[in-house]
Formats: C-alpha cells, sequence, structure tokens
C-alpha cells in the first residue's frame, strides 16, 4: 500500500533546490527537517527568509549543535590522521566527512554521529592497532565488514561517550550483484591530512549513491544522502570537464544506480540538471542485477516517506534474500518489487502474516 507523500517533504524539496519557501504549516517543516537530519543544512539556506523568527531560531539551533559535534569530532579526526602517518597506513574518507569536505567545507551544515574511512583488507588489523595505540578502544560493534573503535578522549558537544570511528574494508558484503572498484577508490584518491585520504569527486558520487539505495536502511537518513549526492554533483558540473569524465570512465559498475540517485537528488535535494544526463546510464545487464536495482530504488523511494516500521522490516527480510545467489532471491526480489509499485494486496498481506508468524515462532 502506498504512503502519502508529506506535504513537508514537497516543502523541503522547494527550499533545497533554493527557492523562497513559505509552508502552509510551519511547525510541521520544521519538525519534518529535524527528524530528517537536514535542520542544520536548511538554516545556511537563503529560502528559510520567509519563516518566523522562531522557526528561524529553532533551525539555527539545531546548526549550532551540529557545529558543536564537528569541533568535538575534530578532535578524533586529528588523532587518526596522525596514528595512520605515524603507522605509515593511509584511509579513504568516506560518507559525511567527505561530503563535506570535497563541498562546501562547513561543518555546522552536515550533522553526523561518526567517522567512517576505507582500508585495504589486509590493513584492517593493522590500522586498528595503529589506532588503538594512540588510544582509541575497541567496541563491541564490530562485523565482518568493519571495525568500530571510540577515541574517549575526544567527548563532548554532539558526542559524550566519544567519537566512535568505523575502519570499512568493503562497503556492502558480498555476494551483492554490483562490481566495486574499491581499490581504484584507494589509488584515485588524494592526500588530505596526515593519513587521510579524500576519494574524487567521482568516487564520492558513486559511493554516496550506491551506499544509499542498498546499505542505509533508515529513511530518516535518506533525504540528507540525497542532498551529499547533490551538494557532490554541483561541485562536478562547477569543474570543467569533470562531467564528462563521470560519464565516460564508469569504474564501478554501478552507473545504473548513480544514475537513478541522481535523476532523484536532480528532483528532490537540488542537483543541477546537468547531472542527470552526465550520470544517464542503460539498465545493467542481468535479471540479479536489474531487480537489484528495482529493488534499490524502492528503498530509497519508501524512504522519503513515514513507511512503518513493520514494513521496514519486511524490506529487511525480504531485501537479504536477494543478496543470496539462489533463484529464491531473484523471485522474493521480483515479488517484493511488484508489491512496492502497489500490486497484490491480498499477498501483501499474507507475506506480513507470515513474517509475523514466524517471527512469534522464533520468540
Amino acid at each position: 500500500m502506498s504512503v502519502a507523500r508529506p506535504a513537508a517533504l514537497d516543502e523541503t524539496t522547494r527550499l533545497l533546490r533554493g527557492e523562497r519557501v513559505v509552508p502552509v504549516d510551519e511547525a510541521s517543516l520544521v519538525r519534518f527537517l529535524v527528524q530528517r537530519r537536514l535542520a542544520a543544512e536548511a538554516a545556511a539556506l537563503p529560502g528559510i527568509a520567509a519563516l518566523s523568527r522562531e522557526a528561524r531560531r529553532e533551525l539555527a539551533i539545531e546548526r549550532e549543535r551540529a557545529r558543536s559535534a564537528a569541533t568535538t569530532r575534530r578532535i578524533a579526526l586529528g588523532r587518526v590522521a596522525r596514528a595512520l602517518e605515524r603507522a605509515g597506513h593511509a584511509a579513504v574518507l568516506l560518507k559525511g566527512e567527505a561530503v563535506i569536505e570535497l563541498t562546501h567545507g562547513d561543518a555546522s551544515r552536515r550533522p553526523m554521529g561518526d567517522i567512517d574511512v576505507l582500508v585495504r583488507p589486509a590493513e584492517r588489523e593493522p590500522v586498528v592497532a595503529a589506532l588503538l595505540a594512540a588510544g582509541l578502544e575497541r567496541t563491541t560493534a564490530d562485523t565482518a565488514l568493519h571495525a568500530v573503535l571510540v577515541d574517549r578522549a575526544a567527548s563532548g558537544p554532539g558526542h559524550a561517550h566519544g567519537v566512535a570511528v568505523e575502519i570499512h574494508e568493503d562497503v556492502l558484503e558480498p555476494p551483492h550483484p554490483f562490481a566495486l572498484d574499491l581499490e581504484g577508490v584507494r589509488r584515485r584518491a588524494t592526500p588530505h591530512a596526515g593519513g587521510l585520504l579524500l576519494p574524487s569527486l567521482e568516487d564520492a558520487v558513486a559511493l554516496t549513491s550506491f551506499q544509499l539505495v542498498v546499505h542505509e536502511m533508515d529513511g530518516r537518513k535518506t533525504l540528507l544522502h540525497l542532498r551529499d549526492v547533490a551538494l557532490l554533483l554541483g561541485e562536478l558540473a562547477r569543474r570543467d570537464g569533470q562531467m564528462s569524465t563521470l560519464r565516460t570512465s564508469r569504474p564501478h559498475g554501478i552507473e545504473p544506480v548513480v544514475a537513478a540517485v541522481a535523476t532523484r537528488a536532480v528532483e528532490l535535494a537540488g542537483a543541477p540538471e546537468i547531472a542527470r544526463e552526465a550520470c544517464a546510464a542503460p539498465a545493467p545487464a542481468g535479471l540479479r542485477r536489474r531487480l537489484a536495482l528495482r529493488l534499490a530504488l524502492d528503498e530509497l523511494d519508501a524512504g522519503l516517506h513515514a513507511d512503518p516500521p513493520r514494513e521496514r522490516e519486511l524490506s529487511r527480510r525480504v531485501s537479504a534474500m536477494l543478496w543470496q545467489p539462489t533463484w529464491w532471491g531473484s523471485c522474493a526480489a521480483l515479488v517484493r518489487a511488484l508489491l512496492r509499485k502497489g500490486a497484490w494486496g491480498g499477498v501483501a498481506r499474507r507475506l506480513r502474516a507470515v513474517s509475523a508468524s514466524s517471527e512469534r515462532a522464533r520468540a
């Protein structure tokens, strides 16, 4: 069953496009921006001039919180950079920190909860050892894809218990239907500070797009990450010749995902129109890749709405089936794609009932 598009989403879209916003329900817009972690970004945009003084003040407070948290996080970031340099290692900045450095450079506009870096699989443990020697501590949140440390010495506003640092060796656990040239990402990265590297703009667009549609399951962050893509595409559009590089190099094998996210970034998050043409790509070859793209975009669209928690749980379970290299995974993806398009309502209700029964049985 489709979910009604919130009025605040349309108003946020106009705001991110640089338009002046005069909302029907100002309180709902501000609440939506805070919930979707876009309040700090909105506070920096000219379109809020028509809002009341109270609404602008609330957005400004959120921006100040992001600024204070960034100041705390910079302490940990510096410690990580120096520890990597001393140990002779290098790590590529990912996600929010990379977006800030590659675009506007204003950390008060982009809230984030941790620091993400990418290393080679063989270097993960040596990098962890170097950071432990610098005073960071282990946590119990490690996975097969990343180690999670915490810098408790960098405690402060926004990070009361220290700053978490995630050391990634991949961005999604295989098998998945898209080829990711992570070695190429590392090779094309440029020095930033100490042992930290910045990905190229093209790589940042591709990785952010890919992570958004197949990895970020929290719908509250969908617009935030779309805005990241929009800012990166805007920076590409301002640099002569760069858009053609993105259009022709195709280094990741995930160009359909990038094209789809770019289209939504143009529509919803203020990316320049040229971005859609530069990222245009044909449909991927192979049933699993086409289904994966369809499934990923359904997740993206669902994340723009107030998707009920139960729907999200079902989405996670069925989505997990896709990454298994079996015919059942493909069939499950096809069923879910149809459900997302509003078809087979009876089947959807039956799937939910079966899912609930399975949960009770396991409990």
